[in-house]
C-alpha cells in the first residue's frame, strides 16, 4: 500500500502554501510591532521632496539676497566715486569761472547732470551770512550729491581764495590821489559818500571818453600773465557804459590795449571788471590800468583791486573734505 501523500477528498482542490482552504490566497495581517511599510514609505517620499523644495527655496533666496547685496555694494561705490569725482571737476570750473558768485543762489541745488551710471548735483552755502554776492573774500562751502539707483553719497569742501597780493597801491583811496595821475581830467579826494573807509577819488572835468585816473603798473607787468582788474565806481549823476582797460607801448608793438566786458554804471556802487592779459613787442615804454566810459560825466572810484588772476581763484581748504551724513 502506497504511503506518500494523498488528497484530501477526491477530485478536491490541491492546497498551497498561503492559500486558505477553501483555495483564496491569504491576506497579509501585519503582526504585532511592524509597521505599515506602504504608508511608511509614502510619507518618507513626502518629507523628502517637502526638505528638497525648502533646501531649494532657500537657496534662491539666498541668491538673490546676495545679487542685491552685490548690487546694493556695486551702486555705492560708483555714487561714491561719482560724488568725490564731481566735486573735484566742480572745484576747477569755479576756480575758471570769475562770475559763479553771480550766477549761483546760496543752498540751493544745481539741476541734476548725468555722469555715466550716477546723477550729480551740487550746491554753495555761504556759512558766514548766507550771501554768495557780497563779499568775494569770504569762504563758501561746496556740496556734492552722487546717486546711483537708490544709493547717496555726499561730499562737501570749503572753498577760499588764497594769499591776495593786491598789485596797485593805494587802492583803497584813503590817501587821497597818492599814485593815481590825471589823463586829461581832475582828480579830487573825497570823504562823502567812499564805497568803504573814509574817502574815494572824484574823476571830473573829463574832456572825452578816456579821460581817466590811471596806475603806472610798468615796474611789475608781466607779458602773457592775466590779471583780475577789480575797479568799484559810481556817475556823479545818469548813467555810462564803463570797462576797465591795461594799455601797453612795446618799442616793437606801438600801442596795445585789452579790455574787460562793458558793464552798466548808475550813481549807485557798482563793480566793474575783468581779466585782462597784456601783451607787447620789443620794450615796455608804458603800462598802465584805468577805467573809462562812453560819456564824458564825472565818476567816482574806490576800492580798486589789480592781482594776478590765479591768485584770486577759489581753492579747497586743506583739512575740510568730509564726508556728509544724508538728511
Amino acid at each position: 500500500m502506497s504511503r506518500g501523500p494523498k488528497n484530501v477528498g477526491h477530485g478536491g482542490p490541491t492546497l498551497h502554501a498561503g492559500s486558505h482552504a477553501d483555495g483564496f490566497p491569504r491576506r497579509h495581517v501585519p503582526r504585532a510591532g511592524e509597521p505599515a511599510r506602504r504608508g511608511s514609505v509614502y510619507v518618507a517620499v513626502l518629507s523628502i521632496g517637502l526638505v528638497v523644495t525648502i533646501i531649494g527655496l532657500s537657496a534662491l533666496v539666498l541668491a538673490r539676497s546676495q545679487f542685491q547685496g552685490m548690487r546694493l555694494t556695486e551702486d555705492a561705490v560708483k555714487a561714491d566715486f561719482a560724488a568725490q569725482t564731481m566735486t573735484d571737476v566742480t572745484v576747477f570750473r569755479l576756480a575758471n569761472n570769475s562770475n559763479w558768485r553771480a550766477t549761483h543762489t546760496h543752498d540751493t541745488w544745481t539741476p541734476n547732470e548725468i555722469v555715466g551710471d550716477a546723477t550729480f548735483r551740487y550746491k554753495l552755502v555761504d556759512e558766514i551770512d548766507g550771501n554768495l554776492a557780497n563779499d568775494p573774500n569770504q569762504p563758501v562751502r561746496l556740496y556734492g550729491q552722487a546717486t546711483v539707483g537708490e544709493t547717496v553719497r555726499i561730499y562737501s569742501v570749503l572753498l577760499a581764495r588764497g594769499r591776495i597780493t593786491n598789485l596797485v597801491t593805494n587802492a583803497d583811496l584813503e590817501n587821497g590821489t597818492t599814485d593815481w595821475t590825471s589823463y586829461f581830467c581832475t582828480l579830487e579826494s573825497r570823504t562823502d559818500s567812499p564805497r568803504s573807509g573814509a574817502a574815494c577819488l572824484l574823476v571830473k572835468n573829463r574832456l572825452f571818453y578816456g579821460s581817466c585816473a590811471y596806475q603806472d603798473i610798468r615796474a611789475w607787468v608781466e607779458k602773457g600773465v592775466t590779471y583780475t582788474c577789480e575797479f568799484w565806481m559810481k556817475m556823479e549823476s545818469g548813467s555810462a557804459t564803463a570797462a576797465v582797460q591795461i594799455e601797453t607801448v612795446g618799442t616793437s608793438s606801438g600801442y596795445c590795449y585789452v579790455t574787460g566786458s562793458s558793464t552798466s554804471v548808475g550813481t549807485t556802487w557798482t563793480k566793474v571788471t575783468g581779466d585782462l592779459t597784456p601783451t607787447w613787442s620789443g620794450t615796455l615804454n608804458t603800462a598802465r590800468v584805468y577805467v573809462y566810459t562812453n560819456n564824458t560825466t564825472a565818476f567816482r572810484i574806490d576800492d580798486v583791486l589789480v592781482a594776478e588772476a590765479t591768485s584770486l581763484q577759489v581753492k579747497p581748504v586743506p583739512g575740510t573734505w568730509r564726508r556728509e551724513v544724508l538728511p
